[in-house]
């Protein structure tokens, strides 16, 4: 049975302690990730982040009050992306739970309105569907090695500055595919462009 408090506490920390916000980016953890319990500690270490520095690790446990001896456990840690594969799956899992355990709620329309249920059944799958593909970022962390050896003369802004402190901007010379479709409408493909990256202008 994993201790999901001191998971999320553990990750929290640990990117405290290595100064390094981006793991949570690129594990795509997000606050929806973490349990109601640690909201507060995940929106204190974001907002120093989203500054540019990091709290001292002391000033951190004084405020949610974490005792030496729990902080040191929780910093017993290695490897962040690890501890990121398990809080992901964990919240898969629970997400895929309460879904499924949605349908128990309704098992008495299958016998009063069955096309009803099914449709309520479709919506479910499309929600678990949607759940599986909740992934993190693998091409991105994969070849992050590679973004970084990206010569910044030769790229395009993408015209985001989060973005393209993430990304650099495009390279020239890619392709860009822009997928578009109407509210509702998510079994229609409305409209598909590929575009050479080298012709967009800044």
């Amino acid at each position: 049975m994993i201790d999901r408090d001191r998971l999320e506490k553990s990750l929290l920390l640990g990117i405290v302690r290595d100064k390094n916000w981006d793991v949570l980016l690129l594990n795509n953890i997000t606050k929806d990730c973490f349990s109601v319990a640690n909201y507060e500690l995940y929106e204190y270490i974001k907002k120093f982040a989203n500054e540019g520095k990091y709290p001292d690790i002391r000033i951190v446990s004084n405020v949610f009050d974490i005792s030496e001896e729990m902080l040191r456990e929780y910093l017993m840690i290695g490897n962040l992306n690890e501890l990121c594969d398990v809080l992901h799956n964990e919240y898969v899992k629970n997400q895929l739970e309460y879904k499924v355990g949605q349908l128990n709620d309704f098992v008495s329309e299958m016998e009063t309105d069955p096309v009803k249920y099914i449709d309520r059944l479709s919506r479910v799958v499309e929600d678990v569907r949607q759940i599986s593909y909740h992934t993190k970022s693998v091409d991105l962390f994969e070849n992050i090695e590679e973004i970084l050896k990206i010569d910044k003369s030769n790229v395009i802004s993408t015209g985001f500055k989060e973005l393209d402190d993430k990304l650099i901007g495009f390279k020239r010379g890619e392709e860009l595919v822009v997928l578009a479709g109407r509210t509702g409408q998510r079994q229609k493909l409305v409209w598909l462009e590929v575009c050479n990256v080298s012709s967009i202008s800044r």
